[in-house]
């Protein structure tokens, strides 16, 4: 059976396929930090100290 390795090694061999394979390297590494991205912001905002208390509101009755 045929693994996808394989596939794409064998793949690789055509000159045609290596060029347009290698010319989207770089715009998978973006969608990779894209989608990573969030992730470490929210993992960031959560190590952040808790926001101090809000100023409550007062109401003056008219």
């Amino acid at each position: 059976m045929l693994t996808l390795n394989d596939y794409l090694e064998e793949q690789l061999k055509d000159p045609v396929f290596k060029r347009e394979y290698d010319a989207l390297e770089g715009w998978y590494q973006e969608q990779l930090a894209r989608q990573d991205a969030p992730a470490h912001t929210e993992k960031s905002a959560a190590s952040k100290a808790p926001h101090p208390p809000r100023k409550s509101r007062t109401v003056i009755p008219v």
